[in-house]
């Protein structure tokens, strides 16, 4: 097997998080119950949020609230949602589900988030929701993005999964929108082994999330109160709804997760700064844009017009190298197969996303030092192009 000199991700499970599982198994109350309860609370309280909602993963939380505020304001079927071009599969796959339509942006090609620039012009009176993602843990120009949804009388929501912690004006992302989503697969900020979450402050939008997520039923619910002594109002459903439920294992995992939460976002903080001194300016490469202050999900290269044609034997040094790396989220999802779902229009030109699709690179960031990953990266890097 080869020799791995860069990883993409470092585990962030130990000792405590294995011991507090065991106790929580031993336990046999497995599902749903006390520790997602107290996961949920302490997670909401971090964001100064009312209402937090443990789902099974980041895309079931994308799911769940969009279907939520859907239900919430009576959308008309395919009624608009505006959402970048660039990110996750399953950032659009929730919009497809609740009978809605993407309306695609392009991205900002400095910043990798939603091109401020040309989100007025998409707009039209079918226009619900703008659906903002900070991408890598970078922040969206939220002043501007908040001044767009009022003029135009439009529901902000935050795909923030890949930015826990960032701050854009001394607030954290994932609060700016009615609603926002968080992911804690393997990958991310923090580890659940899978799960998600979802915030908001609002009563009746996290009653309908809770609602969705347990089959449509109403007997989690925090608005309506039932009498439990009578079966039939115990087993009522008012949603259309599924099992997107985590487990107690989960929220064990996450409550001793968030302890340390505050030196992940530290070291990655670290880790982001120094891989920005190496390759800021650098003549084959841009790098993304800090937006306020990224917790820095990942690491993003892109090569620049003079040597955008070395990107296939690039891809394969960095490979033979023992260097792990990925595309940007899933691209640009309209260059998928997936886009005959979400679109007839083969017109559109999104300049900027198709580019990052095509000449851009994803590398690992985590709780661990990488200055000496990042200087073998530079090295090798620079070895390639001498040469």
């Amino acid at each position: 097997m080869k020799k791995i000199n860069y990883p993409l991700i470092s585990n962030t499970i130990g000792k405590l998080e294995i011991s507090s599982a065991i106790k929580t198994i031993k336990t046999l109350n497995l599902s749903y119950g006390k520790k997602v309860k107290e996961f949920e609370k302490k997670f909401s309280s971090m964001h100064k949020k009312k209402y937090g909602i443990f789902v099974n993963s980041g895309s079931s939380a994308n799911m769940v609230m969009l279907k939520a505020l859907s239900i919430l304001y009576n959308f008309p079927k395919n009624s608009e949602v505006l959402v970048p071009v660039l990110s996750w599969s399953t950032t659009y796959s929730p919009i497809y589900y609740s009978n809605l339509k993407p309306v695609f942006v392009d991205i900002d090609i400095d910043n990798l988030n939603i091109d401020c620039n040309q989100i007025e012009q998409k707009i039209t009176k079918k226009t619900k929701v703008l659906f903002a993602v900070n991408l890598l843990g970078n922040p969206n120009k939220f002043e501007i993005l908040k001044k767009i949804c009022k003029k135009y009388n439009l529901h902000l929501l935050e795909d923030n999964c890949e930015s826990l912690f960032a701050e854009y004006k001394n607030k954290k992302t994932g609060t700016f929108g009615i609603a926002s989503s968080f992911s804690f697969f393997f990958s991310h900020h923090i580890n659940t082994i899978e799960g998600g979450m979802i915030i908001t402050d609002n009563k009746k939008l996290a009653d309908l999330c809770i609602s969705i997520r347990s089959h449509g039923w109403d007997r989690d619910s925090i608005v309506k109160k039932f009498n439990k002594n009578n079966l039939r109002n115990y087993f009522a459903f008012s949603n259309p709804g599924f099992n997107l439920r985590p487990t107690e294992i989960n929220a064990t995992i996450g409550l001793e997760q968030i302890k340390k939460l505050k030196y992940f976002i530290k070291q990655r903080r670290l880790n982001g700064k120094y891989f920005i001194k190496k390759f800021k300016d650098n003549k084959y490469f841009s790098i993304q844009n800090e937006i306020g202050k990224s917790s820095f999900f990942g690491l993003a290269l892109t090569l620049k017009n003079g040597v955008k044609n070395k990107h296939n034997n690039f891809f394969k040094f960095l490979k033979k190298h023992g260097i792990e790396c990925r595309p940007i989220a899933s691209g640009n999802i309209l260059r998928h197969p997936v886009a005959k779902f979400y679109t007839t229009s083969k017109k559109e030109n999104f300049k900027n996303a198709d580019y990052i699709h095509k000449y851009s690179l994803m590398f690992g960031n985590s709780h661990v030092n990488l200055r000496k990953n990042i200087d073998f990266l530079k090295k090798k890097i620079d070895q390639f192009f001498i040469n």
